[in-house]
């Protein structure tokens, strides 16, 4: 049922918008004129004159930018309104703002909707506009997502909805808008999809003075990425910014150190803490893999917020993405900004370029998904330089990851007609190579590339009798629900857990599921 002009005063009465930074774009605003026609919501739109030099042709609503004698951006609206369509102050009640929406073309309008008694009489005198458009709400609600369109600006895709209406083709800024308000009449901001629980997430990121960024135990590029990228953006707009890791960055991944301290020690953690408004963890949804910060919980409490890419965990909550259709955490943390509309630093685009190529094995693992795709083509278009990052990533092995290699193959079992491969190392024998706990990764991912091998095992002895477990696997052989049901968690063909006895008595407890697998891969 359509909704009433009541209805949408009442929604926009609770709503709470997205105001967003200016990141370098100028002030705009304009009016989004609601009329009742016949007993229907419409919302009247403008054509811009064929003859002007920018923008000209287009549909969308009157506005422009906000000018030194106005008192506020609606006041800013109200004037374009009037000069444009002849809506004078006396014809207009405003009802509520949408979120804020930026342009390609360097402005950020914030978009202020309006119940107009009626529809202007005559076109405005300046010429600008050469016919209104009365559309249906409608249209646009049974028109659902609608097409979407890309559009190169500056060397970078922007994507964009279009809406055709009578042969006037509504896209840009003008159909994010639109798009906006048929979310607020569906009821999309307050729903469990991604897209809303990130719109959540920027509203707190954004109203914090200081933020606390965390990630997983042994960061890696697609966490430490997420950090950096994140610390580029707030410390853009002012915003206050500590790092509170188990583990420092390791000295593989220099090139994503912090620009803010990074505190590892407890005492260090809790100092970090005082004054802190939100504690943003990425790269894990568990509380074990935290380390140390994980203290910082409950002290917390509602203000921890939560972006992960992994199938499981136990940190969920109103703030909070957990969306394991997301090849890394990295793609998230891009789509995030650019909802906020940060005009991405060179540092940044590089930060979540290096957590993309990480943690996709560069373009390898990518859920057979354009995702990762294009987020690495928007990166690039923006400055990233990913064949120097993939060097550094995969075209450098240190020798004690070699060293470790061999080790490992030398040892190697294979099982279930060569189709499950499996290793372990200890401390002391790590420690006799010269090896760090870094060097022993990716062993699984080596042995699941052999002919033959579906999945691939390595354990790592961390204490005493006590091993760290790395799985991968073909597509078809999904080991997700073995790393859970041990105590773990990951991807559907990448995951791990801990598990205390020799290696022999840890194969003997999961020898059963590996077998359950192949055989349903089979």
């Amino acid at each position: 049922m359509s909704p009433s002009l009541q209805q949408l005063e009442a929604e926009l009465a609770h709503f709470e918008r997205l105001e967003l930074p200016l990141f370098g774009r100028r002030e705009s605003a304009v009016l989004v004129p609601l009329v009742e026609v016949d007993g229907s919501v419409c919302l009247l739109l403008t054509r811009r004159s064929s003859s002007l030099p920018h923008h000209a042709g287009e549909v969308s609503f009157p506005g422009g930018a906000v000018e030194a004698g106005d008192a506020s951006s609606r006041d800013a609206a109200l004037r374009e309104a009037c000069e444009e369509v002849g809506i004078a102050p006396g014809q207009c009640r405003f009802i509520g703002t949408l979120d804020d929406t930026p342009t390609v073309t360097g402005f950020r309008i914030t978009p202020h909707v309006a119940v107009c008694d009626s529809v202007p009489d005559a076109a405005p005198r300046d010429g600008e506009v050469e016919a209104l458009l009365l559309v249906p709400l409608d249209f646009f609600l049974d028109a659902g997502p609608g097409y979407e369109m890309g559009i190169e600006v500056g060397g970078s895709l922007h994507r964009s909805p279009v809406y055709v209406y009578r042969g006037s083709f509504i896209w840009g800024a003008t159909a994010r808008m639109i798009r906006d308000l048929c979310a607020l009449v569906r009821g999309s901001f307050d729903d469990d999809g991604t897209d809303a629980r990130l719109r959540r997430i920027a509203r707190r990121v954004l109203a914090a003075a200081k933020v606390l960024l965390t990630t997983h135990i042994n960061p890696d590029p697609d966490g430490l990425g997420c950090q950096v990228a994140l610390e580029e953006m707030l410390l853009s707009i002012g915003r206050e910014v500590a790092v509170v890791n188990h583990h420092p960055v390791p000295e593989r991944f220099k090139e994503l150190a912090h620009r803010s301290a990074c505190h590892t020690q407890p005492e260090a953690v809790a100092a970090a803490a005082e004054g802190a408004d939100l504690l943003l963890v990425v790269d894990t949804a568990e509380k074990n893999r935290i380390g140390s910060p994980a203290r910082l919980l409950e002290r917390f409490g509602g203000r921890v917020a939560v972006i992960d890419h992994h199938l499981s965990g136990d940190l969920g909550s109103n703030l909070s993405v957990m969306d394991s259709r997301f090849s890394s955490t990295c793609e998230i943390v891009q789509r995030l900004l650019q909802r906020i509309g940060y005009r991405m630093s060179r540092r940044c685009a590089d930060a979540l370029m290096t957590g993309i190529l990480f943690d996709t094995h560069s373009f390898r693992f990518i859920n057979n998904s354009p995702t990762p795709l294009r987020a690495a083509a928007h990166l690039l278009e923006t400055g990233a330089d990913a064949t120097a990052i993939q060097d550094r990533l995969f075209a450098r092995v240190p020798m004690g990851h070699a060293r470790v290699l061999g080790h490992a193959l030398a040892r190697a079992r294979l099982e279930f007609d060569a189709a499950f491969m499996w290793g372990h190392i200890t401390k002391d024998e790590l420690q006799g190579l010269g090896a760090s706990n870094e060097d022993a990764g990716d062993v699984s991912a080596f042995f699941a590339t052999l002919e033959g091998v579906q999945i691939g095992l390595f354990m790592r002895e961390i204490n005493p009798g006590q091993y760290k477990l790395s799985f991968r696997s073909r597509r078809e052989y999904p080991i997700g629900d073995i790393c859970q049901k041990h105590g773990g968690g990951g991807h559907a063909n990448a995951g791990g857990a801990t598990m205390t006895g020799t290696p022999e008595q840890i194969l003997s407890a999961i020898r059963n599921d590996v077998a359950a697998v192949l055989a349903r891969g089979r």
